[in-house]
């Protein structure tokens, strides 16, 4: 190991890390321990601007850690008893995908592994949305949120298959891992937007405010899906269903400019970005459209014809492109069970 450590050396790399997530079982842990310290000797010995290992742990989450009678479990207790306190061991939370780190759960794992306890935060990553054996099929386009506000010795954030785009979230999170005490996430998202699409920004900005929340049956990470496009739609249901008079202009205007962001982003991205989003984008204005025969049929006390056969179609692309499922696509669905 040290000798292919040497080999990147040589080519100017001075940071190392050695992972052991993929690995089970409570064994382990002083074997692994005894491995980093007797290759953070060696590094040590041979090279005075090598910086301390980096290491996730096999049990890298607090439920994998700690029992549910709060007592640390062997494998953590072997590895952080025994492991040389200069290396950064790296922590997802209470789950490997959670929604945020609470300064009183990294203060508990700090006390465990000391103070070069840092965080490996999984956003934007995409991996785990997927249709059968396809991956990467939402985009995790929000802010970084939800993590302690205080300084972290090693913050990592683990992209989406998409790395461009993967520019959005992690932008946010150099802004937080600078300054996690000031640290505003719709400041930095529209900021980072801003820098990185230029006149393009106004209309990725819609489009990724409906493409930030990951969640699966287990888990659950980022800011909603578009929070005031699905407030405005689930009025407009309630007030249907209580016999009111709906009000559709504010939600016709968002639905319209869902469409014409996504016209304009797939006119105007350049190639390389566009074919991170391109499915997404399509995606995005079957919903538009469907969006606006859910308000139609509001407006009529019925459902719209076509209604029904658009939202198959947007459910048959669902395999290739997810955006909005929570928000602009679930307005479609209480619109059609409200007729049915």
């Amino acid at each position: 190991m040290l000798n292919k450590l040497d080999s990147i050396y040589n080519i100017g790399v001075k940071d190392f890390a050695i992972f052991f997530d993929d690995l089970t079982g409570e064994e382990g842990g002083t074997n692994q321990a005894n491995f980093l310290n007797k290759l953070q000797n060696a590094l040590d010995k041979k090279y005075v601007d090598v910086y301390p290992l980096i290491t996730v742990s096999t049990q890298y989450t607090r439920n994998w850690m700690i029992d549910e009678d709060g007592n640390i479990k062997q494998y953590t207790l072997e590895f952080s008893s025994l492991l040389n306190k200069n290396i950064i061991v790296l922590y997802t939370g209470e789950n490997y995908v959670c929604d945020g780190i609470s300064e009183r759960s990294f203060q508990e794992i700090k006390k465990i592994y000391g103070k070069n306890l840092g965080i490996w935060w999984n956003y934007p990553v995409n991996d785990y949305i997927r249709h059968n054996s396809t991956r990467f099929i939402k985009l995790a386009l929000g802010p970084i949120e939800k993590l302690p506000r205080i300084k972290v010795g090693s913050i990592f954030f683990n992209p989406m298959g998409q790395p461009i785009l993967s520019k959005i979230s992690i932008a946010t999170g150099a802004d937080y891992a600078l300054s996690p005490y000031t640290y505003d996430p719709i400041t930095s998202w529209n900021k980072a937007i801003e820098k990185q699409f230029g006149e393009l920004a106004p209309a990725m900005k819609v489009f990724a405010s409906h493409s930030q929340h990951m969640e699966t049956d287990y888990v659950k990470t980022g800011p909603d899906d578009a929070p005031e496009f699905y407030y405005k739609a689930h009025q407009a249901v309630l007030d249907t269903m209580k016999g009111k008079y709906v009000v559709t202009t504010k939600l016709n205007y968002l639905i319209d400019e869902m469409e014409n962001s996504a016209n304009i982003l797939l006119e105007k991205l350049p190639s390389d970005i566009l074919n991170e989003c391109e499915l997404m984008l399509e995606q995005f204005k079957r919903i538009a459209n469907a969006d606006r025969l859910a308000v139609q049929s509001l407006k009529n006390h019925k459902l719209c014809p076509e209604l029904k056969n658009l939202r198959q179609e947007i459910k048959n692309n669902e395999s290739k492109a997810m955006i909005s499922e929570l928000s602009a696509v679930r307005f479609i669905d209480e619109v059609i069970q409200l007729y049915e």
